[in-house]
């Protein structure tokens, strides 16, 4: 009887809801600058436990909805653009995964405009979403779409303050970038495909829609806590419109039937216990 109810323990824990950003659109106290230019509206995360695939997606505006996709498909990105009036180019934040048990801590913007992150030290993966632009050269040979585990050393992690490079209003101390050497190695290898807002495509209204793959580690599905995984995503390098926190986990449908059969196995357990007694 324990192992069916730790059967059905495990197969709960499998994929996850959507983070959302309630202020999505023009107005939204997390963007500076223009909406339609830098602003988050989801961000989902799905797992399966039976095969341990992952899947991102982040629904968001970006550059007005002007800037191409670039890459092969599999392996695409969004180009950096500009903004009329302020200087810089930006370019697209990676995707980053924490434990939702770490601490927390207030990224903001010349001490307003704040919103709650996990600490810097607590981001265990990244996902790089940036396949050219300035951070094609800083991120060496960490490749569009992978896994990647942030050592401190051969993968690191980059700031606004550092990646925009830019003496502006934006929040200098987000984290925002995956950085790494020539040594740096994919803890797994993924793609990333990128839909335009159209037939076809559901944004919800955002203008572009990033769909990440990938396998997951062992270490990986460690950082799951009562169920939930953190994410942590930033629209531009400059540490604009960030969305973090936990997305909590539900069970994929290809785990469905894994839990049917183990309930099927309690209540014949305990069918069987009755007719003993």
């Amino acid at each position: 009887m324990r192992t069916v109810q730790f059967l059905l323990l495990a197969c709960a824990v499998g994929s996850a809801t959507t983070l959302t950003n309630s202020n999505f659109g023009s107005g939204d106290p997390n963007v500076i600058g223009d909406a339609l230019y830098f602003d988050t509206q989801s961000i989902s995360v799905s797992i399966n436990t039976s095969t341990d695939q992952v899947t991102a997606v982040i629904d968001l505006d970006f550059g007005d909805g002007q800037s191409s996709i670039e890459g092969s498909a599999g392996a695409q990105y969004l180009a950096s653009f500009t903004e009329s009036g302020v200087p810089g180019t930006f370019n697209i934040g990676d995707l980053f995964f924490y434990d939702p048990a770490s601490p927390t801590t207030k990224s903001c913007s010349n001490g307003s405009d704040c919103v709650t992150v996990p600490t810097p030290a607590s981001l265990a993966y990244g996902v790089v979403l940036d396949g050219g632009g300035s951070s094609a050269a800083v991120n060496a040979n960490l490749s569009t779409g992978d896994l990647y585990a942030i050592d401190g050393s051969t993968v690191k992690t980059e700031t606004a303050g550092t990646a925009y490079d830019q003496n502006d209003t934006y929040r200098p101390g987000q984290v925002v970038d995956l950085t790494g050497t020539s040594s740096a190695t994919a803890a797994e290898t993924g793609t990333e495909s990128i839909c335009k807002s159209g037939p076809g495509c559901q944004t919800n209204g955002a203008q572009y829609q990033v769909t990440l793959n990938f396998s997951a580690p062992a270490a990986f599905l460690s950082l799951l806590f009562n169920g939930q995984i953190g994410v942590e995503f930033s629209a531009a390098d400059c540490g604009n419109a960030v969305l973090a926190g936990a997305v909590t986990a539900t069970p994929e449908p290809g785990t469905l039937g894994m839990i049917a059969a183990g309930i099927g196995m309690l209540a014949f357990g305990l069918a069987k216990r009755r007719r003993k007694n």
